[in-house]
């Protein structure tokens, strides 16, 4: 395989699942990114896009912009809806100011929905270097999407852990040679035992029973949220964030939903309105589910369903049409695991420890969830995802 060839062979081994040349291909693309003709560049699928954004190819900011905004354009119908997908992998900070008051200008092609991100380089330029306030400093680059270490302002990467029982709250050095947990301020109220969480923008989500916080690093402080809405209350339920808006879903709750405790509704909080919104319910209700993202889609791995029972289910959420389907299966039922997703890819790691990997079909996920936004009362049936032990040996959906 030659680098100039790397795209095709990457795109056609995705879209008949040679995950081994995929994998080959995707490297030999990134290494190559910069030389990627401009016409194999805007006919990316998105979810590809996306995967090369998440290995942070080796480009300056304003390029990695120029790259998405072009891409967007090339079919701006279709994929204007798609760019708040890509600004996390966008640094405004890290760009000339000069470039960046184009982006906020009233007369750039995205300025309404550039405008948010791009006014905080605004700010860490303007109040933060020229008038040298360390604190506006401080308080933007916290909330990046990227690892970054600055020592002269004494920002680090640290991770966090919330006790849900005893509302204690631990962070941890991510660059350290050893754990060393530092004890940190506690919420003001406690979200029970069974908690969840996510994160949007370095900021901590929390819910529990009827409570919702958040955890605002830039400044060390949690703020009290609205309380989940209509009475409803969550424990053993998951939560996941897309395009600034929270997801909380399944779980049990002291009230009765499709006809058992374990619930099967998704609820959506809107951080820029603060406000709850009913979305749609998942195929099957279910409690001490994961949940992970990719793109607009969020994946709910496995659960107890109304009868106790686990299943081997993965659900998906459409968050763009509000469309909730039964995407596949795991080769064995499971609860209790955890999903995460990094570099494009979903990892599950089970209770007994072992590791899965998530492959997305997206061609086939997109063509089923345009022909189900059409028809939403026939359900999914074939699956769109398949799970790798190890990373390695394909499981049967």
């Amino acid at each position: 395989m030659l680098p100039e060839d790397s795209v095709q062979v990457w795109k056609s081994a995705e879209k008949y699942r040679l995950r081994i040349l995929s994998d080959k291909a995707m490297k030999m693309t990134l290494d190559n990114i910069e030389n990627i003709r401009e016409d194999e560049w805007l006919a990316l699928p998105k979810s590809l896009l996306l995967i090369l954004l998440c290995q942070k190819p080796n480009m300056s900011m304003e390029r990695i912009c120029n790259k998405i905004l072009s891409w967007v354009k090339q079919d701006e119908k279709v994929r204007k809806k798609h760019l708040v997908e890509f600004l996390p992998f966008l640094s405004f900070p890290l760009m000339n100011p000069t470039y960046v008051s184009r982006l906020t200008g009233t007369s750039h092609h995205f300025s309404d929905i550039l405008f948010e991100y791009a006014s905080e380089g605004n700010t860490y330029h303007v109040e933060g270097i020229l008038e040298k306030d360390i604190n506006i400093q401080r308080q933007i680059l916290k909330r990046q999407s990227f690892k970054l270490t600055k020592p002269d302002l004494k920002i680090q990467a640290r991770g966090l852990v919330v006790e849900g029982q005893t509302g204690r709250v631990y962070s941890f050095g991510l660059q350290d040679d050893r754990l060393e947990f530092h004890n940190l301020r506690s919420p003001s109220i406690t979200t029970g035992k069974y908690i969840a969480s996510c994160m949007w923008r370095n900021e901590v989500y929390l819910s529990g029973d009827k409570h919702f916080i958040v955890y605002k690093p830039d400044n060390n402080q949690w703020e009290v949220l609205p309380d989940l809405p209509d009475g409803k209350r969550r424990r053993k339920h998951s939560m996941s964030a897309v395009n600034s808006n929270i997801y909380v879903l399944g779980g049990r709750d002291n009230v009765r939903q499709c006809g058992n405790d374990i619930q099967c509704s998704i609820l959506k909080y809107s951080i820029g309105d603060r406000k709850w919104n009913d979305v749609c319910n998942l195929p099957v209700n279910v409690a001490d589910a994961s949940s992970a993202v990719l793109g607009h889609r969020i994946y709910v791995f496995g659960g107890k369903k109304a009868d106790k029972k686990p299943t081997a289910l993965v659900q998906c959420v459409d968050t763009h049409t509000g469309i909730a389907y039964i995407a596949g299966k795991f080769p064995f039922p499971t609860y209790g695991l955890r999903a995460f997703s990094n570099g494009g890819i979903i990892y599950l790691v089970l209770p007994t420890g072992e590791v899965l990997r998530m492959w997305e079909d997206f061609y086939l996920a997109d063509k089923r969830e345009l022909e189900y936004a059409r028809k939403k009362d026939q359900p999914l049936k074939k699956p769109t995802v398949c799970l790798y032990k190890n990373s390695t040996n394909p499981c049967s959906p």
